[in-house]
């Protein structure tokens, strides 16, 4: 929606105010860059690694590098984090939704089959069978 209204704005923006109206450039284009990032968050397990895209950045871990899945517990969130090294883990950006009791049984079974997928491709066997 948001991405849909930006130009609609600047044009009406600037027909009605001449060149005062270039203005609303300068909020809807920020704007509407925040609505493009944000729809690029996601997290992608392949056999060769696994890709966090959370906005601009892009990340890419090995499989041989990331040691496990952990839940991250606080008191109005949680969330699942991958254990990169022994002391640096990252936050995967999985969507939020749900109360937190329901949120806490599907992250654990995120969590487990993330890992699962990791066991598998360090194996070799990468989840499938012969």
């Amino acid at each position: 929606m948001l991405l849909a209204a930006g130009p609609v704005v600047v044009v009406c923006g600037t027909a009605v105010n001449g060149l005062n109206g270039l203005q609303t450039v300068f909020i809807v284009v920020p704007l509407m860059l925040l609505g493009v990032v944000g729809l690029r968050t996601c997290v992608r397990a392949t056999t060769d690694a696994l890709h966090v895209v959370s906005g601009l950045r892009s990340t890419s871990f090995a499989w041989a590098n990331v040691r496990g899945f952990v839940i991250e517990h606080g008191r109005s969130s949680c969330g699942v984090l991958a254990v990169v090294e022994p002391g640096l883990a990252v936050r995967l950006p999985i969507a939020n939704g749900g109360s937190l009791l329901t949120r806490r049984s599907e992250l654990e079974a995120v969590c487990s089959e993330l890992e699962a997928f990791r066991v598998s491709c360090l194996a070799g066997t990468n989840g499938t069978s012969t």
